[in-house]
């Protein structure tokens, strides 16, 4: 079962002013859960969190070549 109401933002409006501050703590938690761009958030922070999880890490050797090489470029850059 479905039902559609069609209602203006100021109509809204004055229906959120009716509620009591516990309905409202209802109301702002469920939009806080359920907004497209909260979900979008969501999705972004899971495939980043992905991304990092399966991305490539570097070793002590490989940290030590770069260590060095910077340390060159920076004596090269004082000549």
């Amino acid at each position: 079962m479905e039902i559609s109401i069609d209602i203006k933002f100021d109509q809204l409006i004055d229906l959120l002013d009716k509620l009591t501050p516990q309905q409202f703590e209802q109301v702002k938690r469920y939009v806080n859960t359920n907004s497209p761009k909260n979900q979008q958030t969501r999705s972004d922070k899971n495939r980043l969190l992905e991304v990092l999880k399966n991305a490539p890490v570097l070793t002590e050797k490989e940290i030590q070549k770069i260590e060095e090489a910077r340390s060159k470029i920076m004596l090269w850059r004082k000549e």
